[in-house]
C-alpha cells in the first residue's frame, strides 16, 4: 500500500488514480494520520429486475395429475 501526504495526494491526483487503476491501494494521510484509502472499485453487480423472467416458464395443465411412474406406490 502506498502512503502519500494529503498536500502530494492533491497535487498528483491524475498520476494516482492511474496507479489505482493498474490496482495499487494509496493511503492518504495528513500529519501522518490516516485520513481515507484510494482503492480500485470492484466490479458493480447487477440486481435482478423484477419480472425479468416472466414467460419464460410454462406449466402444462397436468402438472399436478399422478405420474405413471408412481402408480406402484400410490394407494
Amino acid at each position: 500500500m502506498h502512503v502519500v501526504d494529503f498536500a502530494q495526494a492533491e497535487a498528483h491526483f491524475a498520476e494516482l488514480l492511474g496507479r489505482v487503476q493498474a490496482g495499487e491501494e494509496i493511503l492518504v494521510t495528513r500529519a501522518d494520520v490516516p485520513v481515507a484509502r484510494i482503492m480500485p472499485a470492484g466490479p458493480q453487480q447487477k440486481r435482478p429486475r423484477f419480472g425479468a423472467a416472466k414467460d419464460l416458464l410454462r406449466v402444462g395443465n397436468d402438472f399436478d395429475e399422478p405420474l405413471a411412474d408412481f402408480a406402484p406406490y400410490t394407494g
